[in-house]
């Protein structure tokens, strides 16, 4: 069996049936102290900063391989010159 239900009071009238725009801030005014700018001014530097340290590890390591591949060429011309004098 379903209980019966209890009696709801009555609910008012709706009087006004305007629609309200949401309660939100607008766009920060120019000159004020929030700005995009120094985000995107802050991470551009931050990637320059980035982008500098791998070219100077890219340059690093090209010193490197020259001097390695300098050395090799050296010892293979030192083989031949050895080859040559027999």
């Amino acid at each position: 069996m379903i209980p019966d239900l209890p009696i709801m009071p009555e609910l008012p009238g709706i009087t006004n049936l305007k629609v309200k725009k949401p309660n939100r801030p607008g766009v920060p005014k120019i000159g004020s102290g929030f700005s995009m700018y120094d985000n995107r001014a802050a991470e551009a530097e931050a990637f320059a900063a980035a982008m500098g340290q791998a070219f100077a590890l890219t340059r690093i390591q090209n010193k490197q391989q020259k001097a390695k591949a300098r050395a090799r060429s050296r010892q293979a011309q030192s083989a031949a010159e050895k080859r040559k004098r027999r």
